[in-house]
């Protein structure tokens, strides 16, 4: 795949956004393009924020997280594996709000169960995988 910024050099960077309506938006740049700010504006930034922190989960080096109203949470890839399968649990038990202003505290509610239930299995010793 390539850049879609360059359309030159092969995408190895992927970044997936969630927006206020809870749509999804993906970019695949080259590592070039992701460092300038048409690329991807502050990933350089983002990106060294991870590489300074740990899973907030099983204290391993995060190699991801997300940043929320709610603040910022980092995590490794093992876990952000079994959180994204807790949360998509949560997201099945909860109605999705009629109403698209309600949208982001939803996914926010959602996430904060999900990190809730993914530390109460780590503490009794469940773990996928």
């Amino acid at each position: 795949m390539l850049c879609i910024c360059c359309h030159k050099k092969p995408a190895t960077v992927h970044i997936t956004t969630t927006n206020q309506d809870g749509s999804r938006e993906s970019r695949d740049l080259c590592e070039d393009c992701a460092e300038q700010p048409s690329g991807a504006p502050g990933l350089k930034a983002w990106t060294d924020t991870i590489e300074e922190r740990q899973c907030e989960f099983c204290g391993a080096p995060a190699t991801g997280g997300a940043s929320g109203p709610e603040g910022q949470r980092f995590w490794c890839e093992r876990c952000a594996e079994e959180l994204g399968r807790i949360l998509n649990g949560v997201y099945d038990e909860s109605p999705k709000p009629a109403d698209p202003k309600d949208l982001p505290r939803w996914v926010q509610n959602a996430m904060d169960e999900a990190g809730r239930r993914m530390i109460s299995r780590r503490s009794k010793g469940e773990t996928d995988g």
